[in-house]
């Protein structure tokens, strides 16, 4: 009972709410952008406000966790002196592994299937003109996919566009873990590193990565 009564103290309630209002933007946007209502082709006032509450929602899921497991290894160094880097990421990671690496080795057997398929169809030449140029736009995208299937085994499938182009999430997620608890425990150990955070701080905003995203270093962002 006590233990669920620290966890109920330690939660915070604010949070749950701009959790709420960023998922919630997230389908929003996901249902304009595949309606084709998008502010690339589309002028109004609407969906100019919706594309940018969609960058808005993504920087926010990245800045609540930064926040909150900086907290926790706060916490963690606090009560210990020390932050057990094994324990925090297996922490994280036990229940999500191995049902994303199942995902992602199924589904790197589909597409290798669709792509055979496309292949047959296009040989047989007994489709019309749009089917033949939908099988071959199938084929080129899932051959990309296929040769970057590999970086999301290895979390960097935000850098090469893999099959799975929705996995970039989780790969910066876990950049972040394995890389932060070592900056924390300079961080809450040393004094020189806590004056080292400042040009961290600035180089990790003006650093521009362009990956297939075209988007800033939201890696750094995590901890900041």
């Amino acid at each position: 009972m006590g233990q669920k009564i620290e966890n109920k103290r330690e939660e915070i309630p604010s949070l749950n709410g701009l959790r709420a209002f960023a998922i919630t933007i997230v389908f929003i946007y996901h249902y304009y952008f595949y309606s084709g209502y998008t502010a690339a082709n589309n002028n109004s006032f609407l969906q100019a406000f919706i594309d940018m509450l969609h960058h808005f929602e993504v920087n926010l899921f990245f800045i609540l966790s930064g926040f909150l497991i900086s907290m926790a290894l706060w916490k963690e160094w606090s009560d210990n002196g020390k932050i057990r880097y094994l324990d925090f990421f297996l922490k994280r990671n036990y229940r999500l592994l191995p049902v994303y690496y199942l995902f992602i080795t199924i589904s790197y057997f589909i597409n290798r299937v669709s792509y055979s398929m496309s292949q047959k169809w296009i040989a047989t030449k007994q489709l019309s003109v749009p089917n033949t140029l939908m099988a071959l736009n199938v084929m080129v995208s899932t051959d990309n996919g296929l040769r970057n299937a590999w970086a999301d085994f290895v979390f960097i499938g935000n850098y090469w566009k893999g099959p799975n182009i929705h996995t970039w999430f989780l790969s910066i997620t876990e950049q972040f873990y394995f890389i932060f608890p070592f900056f924390a425990d300079l961080f809450c150990s040393s004094g020189i590193f806590y004056k080292a955070m400042y040009p961290l701080v600035f180089v990790s905003d003006s650093w521009n990565i362009k990956n297939h995203y075209l988007s800033q270093s939201r890696f750094f962002w995590n901890g900041l």
